[in-house]
């Protein structure tokens, strides 16, 4: 992996890997995560641990939308002297929604994966103040 070096005025030269993969929603929140957990205050963790809140309503508005939608499908079918009328008749519309219901997931399970990690960093901050000691000391017990 290529890396790519940062210049910030509190660190004059730290490096990170290289960003890759596809600029979505999960992959940005990733990558932002990843290049800033290290110097978050334990406010801004707390913020960041929250997210799951919002993960869980918005997979469980998914849930709710997707039921529908099967709902609709299933009762278009021909017959009894009616055509389907649905969105859903051609593959590529059945295939767009699918995969923007699986970006949708994505998009969730990005938000649990940071919210999972902010609330392990709250839990355990001795844990990552020893890796930042080194560094430009530890953000997390320096309070908010």
């Amino acid at each position: 992996m290529t890396e790519t070096t940062l210049r910030t005025s509190a660190q004059s030269t730290p490096t990170q890997p290289a960003i890759s993969g596809m600029a979505n929603i999960a992959n940005v929140v990733q990558a932002l995560w990843e290049r800033t957990a290290d110097r978050l205050t334990p406010s801004e963790l707390e913020w960041f641990a929250g997210a799951s809140e919002y993960a869980i309503q918005n997979m469980q508005n998914l849930e709710e939308v997707i039921e529908g939608i099967g709902c609709l499908v299933i009762f278009d079918t021909p017959g009894a002297g009616h055509a389907p009328v649905g969105s859903f008749q051609q593959p590529r519309d059945v295939a767009i929604l699918l995969f923007f219901l699986a970006e949708s997931m994505r998009h969730a399970s990005a938000l649990v994966t940071v919210a999972d990690a902010a609330e392990y960093r709250l839990r355990n901050p001795d844990l990552f103040c020893a890796r930042a000691a080194a560094k430009a000391g530890c953000s997390v017990h320096s309070g908010s």
